[in-house]
């Protein structure tokens, strides 16, 4: 990046304006409760294709989104268990680069992710401000309390049925889970006039 370009970041950063905005990638430092690296998407996916075909099988180009309802709607207690191993930390340290993100004087954080690494850095880590962590799909009313951490997928910790990979899962849940436009708008997109950060 452009020196002037980060000087400009950091310091826009450092007034509490911008939004940080994660993905799987974010994740793939920390260890599940197997000791083994979080997947990121294309690795869920073959795993998931496992769980739906077979070992046996070549994965074939299904897209996660697809594997992901017909597992749910055909391998529910595999999926469970699936869920509960790879997208939950285990008991390894934290890599410290992820305190140091959530420490951050963040206006908010968006993620794409399910995983509740957000959750196990608000446990182990000492940070400025607590981590306001919610899912837009079942908690869609905004909190003021702290650094709002909001999954746009849902979390793990709410089950199968609450998170999603699929727009039209992602469409049913929210459908059946508010009736709130007000709630809804107030978990959307980021506000226009902020600087966001991918990561």
């Amino acid at each position: 990046m452009d020196p002037d370009r980060r000087a400009e970041l950091l310091e826009v950063i450092a007034g509490g304006s911008a939004i940080l905005f994660t993905g799987a990638g974010f994740s793939v430092a920390a260890r599940d409760r197997s000791d083994h690296p979080m997947p990121d998407g294309e690795r869920m996916r073959r795993e998931l294709w496992r769980i739906v075909f077979s070992e046996a099988e070549e994965p074939d180009a299904s897209s996660l989104q697809d594997l992901f309802d017909v597992a749910l709607a055909h391998h529910r207690a595999e999926l469970i268990r699936y869920l509960d191993t790879r997208l939950r930390l285990g008991e390894r340290e934290l890599s410290p680069h992820y305190a140091a993100w959530f420490a951050a004087p963040w206006h908010k954080i968006y993620t794409l992710n399910v995983d509740d690494l957000a959750s196990v850095v608000a446990e182990r880590c000492s940070l400025p401000r607590p981590l306001a962590i919610r899912s837009s799909l079942r908690d869609p009313t905004r909190c003021d309390d702290g650094l709002e951490v909001i999954h746009l997928n849902g979390r793990v910790a709410d089950g199968p049925e609450h998170i999603t990979f699929s727009t039209l899962q992602y469409a049913a849940i929210r459908s059946a889970g508010t009736s709130n436009s007000t709630g809804a708008r107030s978990a959307g997109s980021p506000r226009r006039h902020s600087r966001t950060v991918f990561a």
